[in-house]
């Protein structure tokens, strides 16, 4: 009789303990656990994971009570700007037609803009006037050409590069556009040199030239025509 008694008490603590209130603590638990998950994808502003979290949020202001105080309930919706997008992008050189993304891709300060004719190519693009070196020497007049160049350098890219002051690439873009050239393409050869990132953030100021980065070196041909287009990607964030 006894141990029945003793089971029945069991059975009616663990339907009690079930019916029990969550506590503050599982509350938050379940919050932190629900707005870090992988299903809300670091809820990034202008994301569907964004607007996910905010409208868990919201339901949970209401839940307690709370009233609402923005500019359409719960929520206060901006504008912003969270990048660029593709638009009309085509390069073609020879009989061959590039595949954005798989054989080149425009880099984030490319202009908007349109080239095609011959291209001349200008080495590692560097003008070293206290090293007495310079890629446009024998070069002549590139107004209006299309100048393909290495990212890398003459003695590569490392630390001790004597042509460390030179390395960067957008300047060295900014010295063929300055020589009247009509477009860049940028290339890799080199393992000691990175692949430029296309990082498509809207903070940095473009040249006047269309400008892409080519992978498959094999189908590029004496002359190309290429056309760039990054358009800005708005979004409403809450």
């Amino acid at each position: 009789m006894k141990i029945f008694q003793k089971s029945i008490a069991l059975v009616f603590l663990s339907l009690f303990a079930g019916c029990q209130e969550p506590t503050l603590q599982d509350r938050f638990k379940q919050h932190i656990s629900y707005l870090a998950s992988d299903e809300l994808e670091g809820r990034e502003a202008g994301t569907e994971g964004e607007k996910k979290a905010a409208d868990y949020v919201a339901d949970e202001f209401k839940d307690i009570g709370l009233l609402p105080k923005g500019t359409k309930d719960f929520f206060q919706e901006f504008n912003f700007m969270m990048g660029k997008v593709y638009g009309e992008n085509e390069v073609k050189s020879g009989e061959n037609v590039f595949t954005i993304d798989d054989d080149y891709f425009p880099l984030n300060y490319s202009a908007n803009a349109e080239s095609a004719g011959e291209i001349v190519d200008a080495g590692f693009g560097i003008e070293a006037p206290d090293l007495e070196y310079s890629d446009y020497n024998n070069l002549g007049d590139i107004s209006g050409k299309i100048v393909k160049f290495s990212i890398s350098s003459p003695d590569g890219i490392h630390p001790h590069s004597k042509y460390l002051n030179y390395h960067n690439v957008r300047n060295r873009v900014k010295i063929a556009e300055e020589k009247g050239a009509s477009a860049v393409i940028l290339l890799n050869g080199d393992p000691t040199a990175s692949d430029p990132k296309k990082g498509y953030t809207d903070k940095m100021a473009r040249v006047s030239i269309p400008v892409i980065f080519v992978s498959n070196l094999e189908n590029l041909s004496s002359e190309a025509s290429i056309k760039v287009e990054l358009k800005n990607d708005e979004r409403i964030a809450q």
